[in-house]
């Protein structure tokens, strides 16, 4: 790539993926060709990710607001915790979730408004999520703002606490930074109008659609709104 400079620099070792993207590709409404790993992505400095504006850049350092320690490379794992200081927890961050996730229903001891029984394609199969909304997130005293979380109910047990997603980062200028080791947050001063923020009306959402075949079509219908949809196909 001449933009980056990169070339005949080094050598990308390409490997076929033996997961099969058929729902996933169905979900998002693309056809993929790949993904863009981590064995690319740390062969630079830092790379920014800037969700509203769908842009992405290499080498390109940003003034950031606050920054989240770097504690692995591959997965890239930070910590932070929900509602307050005391349920700190190693973080994997995420841009392949659309929402941010926790593992441990105990985390959470006040009453969420909330949507249950959503279900997504992912690398194990059918994921079954319920979501919370308004969870405060703190990173050491540092109230980082309130964000809808999603339980997966049905996943195996997790080596981390916590997920950060894209409706954490579609809010702000994000740089890996892998020369400091610290992902760095810079606030976004354009409005979000992407879908990967659910605010607190979420509880009254009572089915979920996808658009498939040039059609909208209703995939599932949510738990608690079964009677109000008895005649869905």
């Amino acid at each position: 790539n001449l933009d980056l400079k990169i070339e005949n620099e080094f050598k990308l070792d390409l490997q076929k993926s033996t997961v099969d993207t058929s729902d996933l590709e169905k979900h998002l409404g693309i056809k993929l060709s790949g993904f863009l790993g981590l064995n690319f992505i740390q062969k630079f400095e830092n790379f920014s990710i800037n969700l509203i504006e769908n842009k992405i850049e290499f080498n390109a350092l940003i003034d950031y607001d606050f920054s989240l320690p770097m504690l692995s490379v591959n997965p890239i794992i930070t910590n932070f915790s929900i509602e307050n200081i005391d349920k700190n927890g190693f973080a994997l961050f995420d841009t392949g979730a659309f929402q941010s996730m926790f593992f441990d229903l105990n985390d959470l001891s006040i009453r969420y408004k909330s949507s249950k029984g959503w279900a997504f394609p992912s690398a194990f199969g059918k994921m079954l999520i319920d979501y919370y909304a308004e969870i405060p997130i703190y990173f050491e005293k540092q109230n980082l703002g309130n964000y809808t979380f999603g339980y997966p109910s049905n996943l195996p047990r997790m080596p981390f606490k916590y997920v950060l997603g894209l409706n954490f980062m579609s809010e702000f200028i994000v740089n890996l930074n892998f020369k400091r080791k610290t992902i760095d947050f810079k606030k976004n001063s354009i409005k979000n109008n992407k879908i990967f923020k659910l605010n607190s009306d979420i509880y009254s959402i009572g089915i979920q659609v996808i658009f498939e075949n040039n059609a909208f079509i209703v995939s599932n219908i949510l738990a608690g709104f079964e009677n109000k949809f008895v005649n869905v196909n």
